[in-house]
C-alpha cells in the first residue's frame, strides 16, 4: 500500500527563497554546469529542499540556475531543517571541503574559526593540511572536531601559530624538491624550532640537503634530526626530535599546549 507523505510545490516567485546562514556560497562554475545540462537535456524534475522559513537546505545551485534561466522552482518543505541537515544533505553530493566548514562557522560568528581563517588566508602558499598541522601543533588534525565546530584557537595560540607559519613559509621552495608530500617535513622543521634548534642552522642545513620522501612523521623527524646534528661537536646542542615528539603526543598536546580532549582545559585557554 502506498501513501502520500508530502507535497511538491512550484513557483516562479524567486524572492520567496533565502540563503541559509552558514551554508557555503554557490560557485558560478557549479551554476553554469547545471544551466548547460538543462539547456542540453532539458530540466529533470528535482525539487530543492527548503524549511518553513523558505531557507534553502539543499539545491542552492539548482535554484540559481533555474532562476537565471527563468524557469519555475519545484520545492519541498522540510519543517525544522537547519544547518545540520543542510551539511548532511550536501555531504552526499558535492563534498564539503575543510575551508567550507571553516567559512560556515566564521559566518556564524565563531571567533575560534575566524582566527583560524585569518591565519589560513594569510599564508596561501602553504596547503590546508600543512596550515592546520602547524596551527594546532598536531600531526593528525582531528577533522571531525573541525567539522563539528569544536576547534579551539585562543588568541595566544593564533599569535604563536602566525610566527611558526612565517618560519615555515621560508621552506616552501626548498621542500618542493621532496618527492611525494612535504607536509611531514614542514611539521618536523617547526617542531625542531620549538625544541631548541637554532633557526638559522635549520635553514642552512635543510637548504643544502637532499631530503628523502617522508611517508610518515617519524621519518621526517629523524631526517631533520640527522642533518641538523651532523658535524655538531657539542653534544648538548644536538636534537632528537622523535623522542620529544612521542613525549608530547602521548599527553595529547600540540607543542603549544592546546589540550585536545579536555574541555575544561580548552575553556581555560579560550
Amino acid at each position: 500500500m502506498e501513501e502520500i507523505t508530502g507535497y511538491t510545490y512550484q513557483t516562479s516567485d524567486y524572492d520567496r527563497f533565502t540563503r541559509l546562514e552558514g551554508n557555503r556560497p554557490v560557485l558560478d562554475k557549479r551554476v553554469t554546469k547545471i544551466k548547460t545540462s538543462i539547456n542540453k537535456h532539458g530540466y529533470i524534475f528535482n525539487p530543492i529542499v527548503v524549511n518553513e522559513k523558505f531557507q534553502i537546505i539543499d539545491g542552492q545551485g539548482r535554484y540559481e540556475a533555474l532562476k537565471q534561466l527563468g524557469l519555475p522552482i519545484d520545492y519541498v518543505v522540510a519543517n525544522g531543517a537547519g544547518l545540520e541537515q543542510c551539511i548532511a544533505l550536501n555531504a552526499s553530493g558535492t563534498i564539503w571541503t575543510m575551508p567550507d566548514y571553516i567559512n560556515t562557522y566564521c559566518e556564524l560568528g565563531n571567533e575560534n574559526y575566524i582566527r583560524l581563517r585569518d591565519l589560513m588566508d594569510e599564508f596561501p602558499e602553504l596547503k590546508t593540511n600543512v596550515k592546520l598541522m602547524l596551527i594546532t601543533g598536531l600531526t593528525s588534525v582531528p577533522t571531525e572536531t573541525v567539522k563539528n565546530g569544536n576547534l579551539i584557537i585562543p588568541e595566544s595560540l593564533a599569535k604563536s601559530a602566525r610566527t611558526d607559519l612565517f618560519f615555515a613559509r621560508k621552506f616552501s621552495k626548498t621542500l618542493e624538491r621532496v618527492k611525494g608530500t612535504p607536509a611531514q617535513y614542514f611539521y618536523a622543521i617547526v617542531f625542531a624550532s620549538h625544541c631548541g634548534a637554532d633557526k638559522d642552522r635549520l635553514e642552512s642545513v635543510i637548504e643544502r640537503s637532499d631530503l628523502p620522501p617522508a611517508p610518515n612523521n617519524r621519518i621526517a623527524l629523524d631526517t631533520i634530526s640527522d642533518i641538523y646534528n651532523r658535524n655538531l661537536k657539542i653534544s648538548a646542542n644536538r636534537i632528537y626530535l622523535y623522542s620529544l615528539y612521542e613525549e608530547t603526543m602521548t599527553k595529547k598536546y600540540g607543542w603549544y599546549g592546546a589540550k585536545w580532549g579536555n574541555k575544561e582545559k580548552q575553556e581555560e585557554q579560550a
